[in-house]
């Protein structure tokens, strides 16, 4: 296990859901409802299948053990973050974080399977 490694992807996961949520807060309007919703799910798909690839492209050894490793200490961060912040914030629905999860795994299992892949198929590619 690498642990530098891992705790890379996990504050690099991290800054970028923050970043993400921090940003869907400020341009949303209460209007905007179930499109930016989507929107900030579709962005943190995105991001994050783009950090696990990278990571999982760079780690080839046990690159979803890493992954999963780094996601459990991601929503662990996270979790303790929005517990210390929960006086001054709205009450969220667990919905709505259960949706964030469920995003977080699709983008685990999609971008480490595109790294790992990246990682397969550039080692069978010819010198010609």
């Amino acid at each position: 296990m690498n642990w530098q490694k891992i705790m890379w992807l996990a504050l690099s996961l991290f800054a970028a859901q923050f970043a993400i949520g921090f940003l869907q807060g400020l341009l949303s309007s209460p209007r905007s409802g179930v499109s930016a919703f989507f929107i900030g799910k579709a962005a943190s798909l995105v991001v994050c299948s783009v950090l696990f690839g990278y990571f999982a492209a760079r780690n080839p050894v046990r690159p979803f053990a890493h992954a999963w490793i780094a996601l459990f200490l991601e929503v662990l961060a996270a979790t303790l973050f929005s517990l210390a912040l929960s006086p001054w914030l709205d009450e969220d629905l667990w919905v709505f974080v259960l949706a964030e999860w469920a995003v977080l795994v699709a983008a685990l299992i999609v971008g480490t399977w595109f790294g790992k892949s990246f990682v397969s198929r550039k080692g069978e590619l010819a010198d010609a």
